[in-house]
């Protein structure tokens, strides 16, 4: 008998009362993972561990800094008549409730209490917790089998929600997260394709593989370095020789003499049929090795000047050529260039320019 006393009081010092009776719990939607601004319900439960009982009372403790209380309800719950009903009783931290259930009362693993729905209004943790709680057993002598030790809190995780989250980059590929080159197949730019000028660039690029685009990109540049060098070539140059057809003569000897008759320099003109010459001020003379300089009938359009006519003429200013317009009748020195030809190469150069600055556009923005 004294071993059997000894075993008891071991028991009862190890396995308190409390440690069988009754508690609430709570149970909540997705497992308590939510997102910031998410609406989401949580359910509180009794567990009578196999005795009746029919009645209880207690209040839900929440967080109001992180979750917003938005409803309670009381629908499909055991309670038949409510003492302080959670519905009307709940304030800014916490939902009070205190139910009766008539004869026989309710026994059972499950017992639904009542419902809440919650607002997650912070990212972080919350604690849900059940306090000054009771639970009387249906004995007639209204014994409380609350086990507080075994109504556990219950945590919400609040995380940031995805819709105000930046735009991010999702790659596809090999990865190495020990610092070493990741070897990425595949980008894709989640980014708004809704302006109208960025989707159809988007939905353009998409059709044409990116090596296309950069091909066309550094032929683009090219093109536009060597018009600028076109151009330079016009802006340095004294004036142009033509025949009477209007073609440009490359390779022609023209000679300039000065204010006393006296030969002062003699040029070739390249292969656009622009000429210069070293000198910058002073009055001059212009006259060619081969051919008869005639008053043109013409102006071109390629190269904007003033038709020579084979007179004395100024320079006084060392920042301005003198923009000589030469037509060559008869003479044999040189080789004619139809102007159509440095038209069409313009017109080229410059498409190519333009297809080029999209190209990069293009690629940039993607």
């Amino acid at each position: 008998m004294k071993k059997y006393f000894l075993l008891i009081l071991i028991l009862a010092f190890f396995f308190p009362r409390d440690s069988f009776g009754a508690f609430f719990f709570i149970e909540n939607q997705n497992g308590g993972e939510v997102t910031k601004g998410e609406t989401f319900s949580t359910k509180v439960y009794v567990n009578t561990e196999n005795k009746s009982v029919n009645s209880f009372t207690g209040k839900l403790v929440f967080d109001n800094e992180m979750l917003e209380l938005d409803s309670v309800s009381i629908d499909g719950g055991l309670v038949d008549f409510w003492l302080r009903n959670p519905s009307s009783l709940s304030s800014e931290n916490e939902v009070v409730f205190e139910g009766i259930i008539l004869n026989p009362g309710f026994t059972g693993e499950k017992g639904l209490v009542f419902g809440v729905n919650f607002k997650a209004n912070k990212t972080g943790s919350a604690i849900l917790s059940i306090d000054d709680a009771s639970i009387l057993a249906n004995d007639g002598k209204a014994t409380n089998l609350f086990a507080s030790n075994l109504t556990k809190e219950s945590t919400i995780t609040i995380a940031e929600s995805t819709d105000s989250l930046p735009p991010t980059l999702t790659f596809e590929g090999s990865k190495n997260y020990e610092g070493k080159l990741i070897e990425v197949q595949e980008a894709k730019n989640l980014i708004d394709e809704s302006n109208p000028i960025i989707g159809g660039i988007t939905d353009f690029v998409r059709k044409i593989n990116n090596k296309i685009l950069l091909i066309l990109a550094l032929l683009g540049s090219l093109c536009l370095l060597f018009k600028l060098f076109l151009f330079a070539i016009e802006e340095r140059s004294w004036g142009r020789l033509y025949d009477t057809k209007g073609n440009s003569i490359y390779g022609a000897k023209i000679e300039l003499y000065d204010n006393f008759g006296k030969l002062a320099e003699i040029t070739k003109t390249n292969f656009m049929g622009y000429f210069s010459f070293k000198y910058k001020t002073g009055v001059f003379k212009i006259k060619l090795t081969d051919g008869e300089m005639i008053v043109p009938g013409f102006i071109s359009d390629f190269f904007s000047g003033q038709a020579y006519d084979g007179r004395n003429f100024l320079i006084n200013d060392n920042s301005r050529k003198p923009r000589i317009l030469i037509v060559r009748n008869g003479g044999t020195e040189g080789k004619e260039n139809s102007l159509r030809i440095f038209s069409l190469i313009d017109v080229v150069l410059l498409s190519f320019s333009i297809l080029g600055l999209f190209s990069a556009l293009a690629l940039l923005i993607t």
